[in-house]
């Protein structure tokens, strides 16, 4: 999940939070989709969360990653369904693999 700082655009926030998770800029940033959704939180009760989600491509690697207990995995979207945490990330996975050329 990105998380914004106060003078950042989401795009710059993408960007950065790219860097520091892999190492690697990105190109070709293109929006895929916006979805709202609601999760209980124990202390907070329901919260909604709205997820903007983009399709890039990783362009250079610049650095090694800032988080160290993130590993970049290259998958198969097929192998997933099924899998995600929330219903909203299953819909958008299934979108993807329906608007896309993934085999």
């Amino acid at each position: 999940m990105v998380e914004f700082k106060k003078s950042e655009t989401e795009l710059e926030a993408l960007k950065r939070e790219l860097i520091e998770e892999s190492g690697y800029t990105i190109k070709n940033i293109q929006e895929f989709a916006k979805i709202g959704s609601y999760f209980y939180s124990e202390t907070k009760g329901y919260i909604e969360v709205i997820a903007n989600v983009y399709i890039c491509e990783f362009d250079k690697k610049i650095t090694n990653p800032v988080e160290k207990d993130h590993i970049l995995l290259w998958v198969n979207p097929h192998d997933f369904v099924g899998k995600m945490c929330r219903k909203w990330q299953e819909y958008i996975l299934k979108e993807f693999i329906n608007n896309s050329n993934i085999e």
